[in-house]
């Protein structure tokens, strides 16, 4: 059995992974393999705990489960809720409402430790709004600390039960089970607690003295071969990649490598990574990581930058290792000294504080992000509230009517670009005093089949896509209409299978209980990074009193544009020739009353890329209803 003593290339190592995982977030360009930096964290982490635990258990025949989670609270949290703490005061400033909620809820997740289940639920960690979130990086820290709930329990069965062989066979197993089980699923604990058992799996062959190379060429080419591959991976391997999984096997078996051969005498490599500045990054590494994201994530928020340039990029080099030295020197280190029993520290170390957070969070949900913090709060919520329930969208089957009387009758359905036409559609029906029917839900193609299906709808909508469908079934059943007006996102529409002869099924079908059919085409799609930009430094509480200007920020087409462009043409040249079909857009009638989108004279008319919001609708329709009744409604 091999002793453990301290290794300072383990130090550099993990430099080595945060600052891979620091240059990955500063510029995927950079590094297209940089978060695998975290993955090396994983094997560390897994080989050094283990080490300590079999320690234990060998010298003391049992574990001391009570002290084992004294030092991991020492360890981890006082510097960990410190940065939460300093990160909710930045977001009670900086953050308008809807994404105060959204930082409340991770908070939620982080106390209780389930970051990644959070994140997992509706954000890629590769996506672009994903670099805002500022307790992004917790979700590895959730990881963590859900493998050490358990994992020191079932290490000192199989050490007590089961044979040194066998031991690692299982391992080895498991390893290979886990990493397939989570295929794919970047925040899967599963796959990650694999990559954690490789460390594992390096600690008991260090333990047994199981093939641990002796002959110092062996060690040589065996740690000269698991840089390679780490530099590899993170060349080779990237967000396009499918990862975790298997592929986690390069980078973690490299990092297994690395520690197994780095055992007394040390290679020059060892020795290079055991330098004093790598040593110093490395003791400061996990400093390094709590800070780094979140000055990443407040910068890009309140700039909406992408990318981080040289001047910049100093900056938070600069800002994130001085205040990972000042948190290790007077926050960590002291943390990791207290003379505290388990009972002590678990309540001031981790209920007393968890219970402060979990109480915060609830608060700021409850207050729906404090809305009163944001300046000027009335224009705020006019052009910050989409078109939602009063226009009967996601409304579980429900219809919404307007102006019931004898006259004419119109009806409106589709998905949420249906949604943001309803008010404007209502300024006209009403005036004219015509019954008016509307409904619609996300992502919910306007086509009628004959089979009762919903057409090119994902899982997650299809339940209240179908409910809307039959709704609209069920009331042409009873009722025929002057027209029936249908609107779609139709760019992604025409991508389902067979949609043109289903489309003109369709058409049919609404053409037997109506005069006339109306297919809308969707307005402009512009950047959302730029309309969220411009919210923010009108609005934002800090924003909106620093030198930022609402006037700088320029609202670029979103990459999408041409797509609609191109959906829009195709449903126009379809319905061109069908007798009482006719395809309509707004546009024109925007265009003639110059008004300017998404922003008229200093109002927001969009709530994102693709919708009006529900200010925008009511003051479209208000501007072009005279127009738009001599076209739409005199035909």
């Amino acid at each position: 059995m091999s002793s453990i003593t301290y290794r300072a290339d383990i130090d550099g190592l993990r430099a080595l992974a945060v600052m891979t995982v620091f240059i990955f977030h500063l510029s995927a360009s950079n590094l297209p393999g940089g978060f695998l930096g975290v993955d090396i964290f994983f094997v560390i982490s897994g080989h050094l705990i283990t080490q300590i635990l079999l320690k234990e258990i060998s010298q003391t025949g049992q574990l001391n489960l009570r002290e084992f989670y004294k030092r991991r609270i020492k360890r981890i949290l006082p510097s960990f809720y410190f940065i939460m703490f300093i990160s909710l005061i930045i977001a009670l400033f900086l953050f308008m409402p809807e994404d105060l909620v959204y930082f409340a809820k991770s908070m939620k997740g982080a106390t209780f430790i389930k970051s990644n289940f959070y994140f997992g639920e509706f954000k890629s960690y590769f996506a672009v709004d994903s670099t805002e979130f500022p307790l992004l990086h917790t979700w590895s820290l959730s990881v963590e600390e859900q493998f050490y709930f358990i994992w020191p329990a079932i290490l000192f069965f199989i050490l007590k039960k089961i044979k040194p062989i066998l031991k690692m066979l299982i391992l080895l197993v498991s390893i290979l089970i886990l990493l397939g089980v989570g295929q794919g699923s970047y925040f899967s604990s599963f796959t990650r607690f694999g990559e954690i058992l490789v460390g594992a799996l390096a600690a008991f062959t260090s333990f047994h003295d199981f093939f641990i190379p002796k002959k110092p060429a062996i060690k040589t080419i065996l740690a000269l071969l698991s840089i390679t591959m780490i530099v590899s991976s993170m060349i080779l391997i990237n967000k396009e990649s499918v990862y975790p999984g298997f592929l986690s096997l390069f980078p973690c078996g490299a990092t297994y490598l690395f520690l197994v051969s780095g055992h007394k005498p040390q290679t020059f490599l060892h020795r290079l990574f055991g330098t004093s500045f790598l040593r110093w990054v490395g003791i400061h590494s996990y400093a390094i990581y709590l800070w780094h994201w979140p000055v990443l994530a407040f910068y890009r928020y309140s700039s909406g930058a992408i990318e981080v340039g040289p001047m910049m990029t100093t900056i938070v080099l600069l800002l994130t290792f001085t205040l990972s030295f000042l948190s290790r020197r007077f926050i960590e280190i002291p943390a990791m000294g207290l003379k505290f029993d388990f009972k002590k520290t678990f309540i001031s170390l981790f209920f007393v504080p968890g219970l402060i957070f979990l109480a915060i969070s609830y608060t700021l949900r409850w207050s729906q992000g404090l809305p009163l913090r944001i300046n000027q709060i009335s224009s705020y919520i006019n052009e910050s509230a989409p078109v939602r329930g009063s226009y009967c969208h996601d409304s579980n089957g429900k219809i919404c009517l307007f102006n019931k009387g004898e006259g004419k009758k119109y009806l409106l359905f589709g998905d949420s670009i249906a949604a943001y036409h309803a008010p404007i559609l209502l300024k006209t029906f009403t005036e004219k005093n015509i019954e008016f029917y509307t409904i619609s839900s996300n992502r919910c193609a306007p086509i009628i089949m004959d089979n009762k299906a919903a057409f090119f709808v994902n899982q997650l909508d299809i339940n209240k896509c179908l409910k809307t469908l039959n709704a609209v079934r069920d009331l042409l059943s009873k009722q025929h209409f002057d027209a029936i007006i249908i609107a779609g996102k139709w760019s992604n529409i025409i991508k389902g299978e067979d949609f043109e002869s289903k489309f003109k099924s369709s058409l049919r079908t609404l053409l037997a209980k109506a005069d006339q059919v109306f297919v809308l085409g969707a307005l402009p799609y512009f950047d959302n990074r730029a309309i969220n930009n411009y919210r923010r430094n009108r609005y934002s509480p800090l924003l909106s009193k620093l030198f930022y200007h609402t006037d700088s920020v320029q609202i670029t087409f979103d990459k999408d544009e041409v797509l609609r462009q191109q959906g829009d043409q195709v449903i126009q040249n379809l319905v061109k020739d069908i007798p009482h079909v006719n395809f309509f857009h707004l546009q024109n009638y925007i265009n003639k009353k110059s008004i300017h989108l998404p922003i008229n004279k200093e109002k927001m008319l969009y709530s994102d890329s693709y919708h009006l919001n529900d200010f925008g609708a009511k003051f479209i329709g208000d501007q072009i209803h005279e127009d738009l009744y001599n076209d739409l409604l005199l035909r």
